[in-house]
């Protein structure tokens, strides 16, 4: 069983049972792997067959849960599921984005659980690996250390980090993500990379989130 698999059984595992960070390996140090990717945005700032979450009533807006299935962003767990949700009803900047997305080779698994440690970012994106063709990357958003719309602001960060990814196609693991972000951002840490696309986007998304709570 590819390694992938093994990691989002053992994340399916520890939010089942309730636990409140991951202690899974690899992607999970991925906040001071070279390879890690693209960080959170400045103001607060990848494994296939996760579980979604069933689709609720009791809930509102999480009538639409079920059709997540369908999208190239796929969260794993109810948490997850529930900021995906959240996020393309309060935000068209993010809704935009997944349309997008749903035209790319890549799938994009999404966490709101990470391993806390005080130089961690609170959001960032991993690539996970290649398979058939298909480049799957894991998003993390921190739910314990982001307010609600700052959440909802980092996924749209990361979505364009994704975005980012997607377009280019000789980019096939995390090595060639970090060569990426050299070229066409910046090192804003150890193994961290960061863009002007993706803060850009984080910080509209942010004030159109705010806007509506208003």
């Amino acid at each position: 069983m590819p390694s992938f698999f093994i990691l989002v059984l053992l994340t399916l595992s520890l939010a089942a049972a309730g636990e409140t960070s991951e202690r899974v390996a690899d992607p999970a140090t991925a906040a001071t792997d070279p390879g890690a990717g693209p960080t959170e945005s400045p103001a607060g700032p990848g494994e296939p067959t996760p579980a979604l979450a069933k689709e609720s009533t009791s809930e509102p807006g999480l009538g639409k849960l079920a059709v997540q299935a369908l999208s190239r962003l796929r969260p794993i767990g109810f948490g997850a599921a529930e900021l995906l949700a959240s996020a393309s009803e309060s935000s068209s900047i993010v809704a935009d984005l997944l349309k997008r997305l749903d035209q790319t080779d890549v799938v994009v698994y999404l966490t709101d659980m990470l391993p806390w440690t005080p130089s961690a970012p609170k959001s960032h994106l991993v690539f996970l690996t290649t398979e058939a063709g298909i480049r799957y990357l894991m998003i993390r958003v921190d739910r314990s250390r982001l307010s609600p719309s700052d959440r909802v602001a980092s996924l749209g960060h990361e979505l364009q980090h994704a975005l980012e990814v997607a377009a280019a196609t000789q980019v096939r693991d995390a090595s060639g993500m970090a060569d990426l972000y050299r070229r066409i951002g910046w090192e804003a840490g150890e193994g961290r990379f960061e863009s002007a696309a993706a803060r850009s986007v984080g910080d509209s998304v942010r004030k159109q989130v705010m806007g509506r709570v208003r």
